[in-house]
């Protein structure tokens, strides 16, 4: 049976990695099929959807007990009303009210899971999604690591693998037409590891190069006060929340990026799309998906500061291998371009629904 209508379902639009997927992907399944976004809050978006996607967006009570059922009243609601062809749901703290309310609205429910696949095994969510997601239609991954790795303990979940889609562009400037910046890009907390990259700056920079660090969040302040205590706070500049994150990175001749987790690191792959020299930490899952070390970019050791210290260097000091691994790296993002990953992604449906 042909997809015709497609339904994301989204804790907000605010600006993240899952948040830009739905995005992008929503965007791309628009061409020739209706797609509604149902946004479990009121937030207003940072990623406006595309003019062709329709997005409702819950107005009910904001706490407690009241708010929960109001949010089913809400989603089962939409259930009926738009009666899809195929739900996503993204995040793992929503997917199993969302798949358990689908279920009520008799629809199947792909849970598509952002996160690091060790940090889906920790806490409540390794308890309680091993036990809600079989009732989902299938689990939505980015590698087939994850597959490796989650399929140990949700023992009977069906699984799709497909990366996230990007906007490639269609040209970017070549090296010489580049400034002599560092950017990274993410929330400024947690895993993201801007520590790392603040300290490879400050050890081996040359004068004349800048590090831009685009995003917000909890860790803003240590960092500048360390960027500083570095002597480098003159050319470390913190840009907060920034709306065009490829203008950025195509001023750039370098994209540091040091997370210690990842289920697919977005920024990352925008950063190759956009031409930039990269370098990354090869954690669990993401950046070994994606570069291949020293012929696509730098892939370092997890946790190994020295190692990366000495790659960035290399990145700043080196027109020859920056231009070699921007080349190679572009051309390893060309797969992820949106209108393909759509197109893969309603074959994988189709697919499980033959096999079902």
């Amino acid at each position: 049976m042909p997809i015709e209508k497609v339904l994301f379902v989204v804790f907000s639009l605010r600006g993240g990695g899952a948040e830009r997927v739905v995005t992008q992907l929503s965007e791309a399944l628009s061409d020739g099929r209706q797609v509604v976004i149902a946004q479990l809050c009121d937030m207003e978006p940072f990623f406006n959807p595309h003019a062709e996607v329709r997005l409702h967006r819950y107005r009910g009570p904001g706490r407690g007990i009241r708010r929960y059922l109001g949010l089913m009243r809400y989603l089962y609601r939409i259930f009926l009303a738009e009666r899809p062809d195929v739900t996503v749901s993204f995040g793992e703290t929503i997917s199993p009210f969302v798949v358990v309310t689908g279920r009520l609205a008799g629809q199947r429910v792909i849970v598509s899971n952002r996160a690091s696949p060790l940090a889906s095994l920790k806490g409540r969510r390794g308890w309680l999604n091993p036990l809600v997601f079989p009732l989902a239609e299938a689990v939505l991954v980015q590698t087939h690591r994850a597959v490796e790795i989650l399929s140990k303990r949700f023992r009977l979940c069906r699984w799709l693998v497909l990366e996230n889609p990007l906007e490639i562009p269609t040209s970017v400037p070549d090296d010489r037409q580049r400034r002599n910046v560092c950017v990274t890009v993410g929330w400024l907390g947690g895993e993201k590891n801007h520590q790392v990259v603040i300290n490879a700056f400050a050890q081996d920079a040359p004068e004349d190069w800048e590090l831009w660090i685009a995003g917000d969040g909890p860790a803003r302040k240590l960092l500048e006060a360390s960027a500083n205590d570095q002597n480098v706070g003159d050319r470390v500049k913190f840009l907060g929340e920034v709306n065009d994150v490829p203008a950025l990175l195509m001023q750039a001749r370098v994209f540091a990026f040091a997370s210690r987790t990842e289920g697919f690191p977005n920024a990352l792959a925008e950063a190759m799309a956009c031409g930039c020299a990269c370098i990354a930490y090869d954690c669990v899952t993401g950046p070994g998906e994606l570069i291949s070390h020293e012929e696509s970019g730098l892939l370092i050791p997890l946790d190994d500061q020295k190692a990366f210290d000495s790659g960035l260097k290399q990145l700043m000091t080196s027109p020859a291998l920056r231009a070699r691994l921007a080349e190679r790296g572009r051309a390893r993002t060309q797969a992820l371009d949106k209108e393909h990953i759509a197109s893969r992604f309603l074959d994988a449906v189709a697919a499980l629904r033959t096999k079902s």
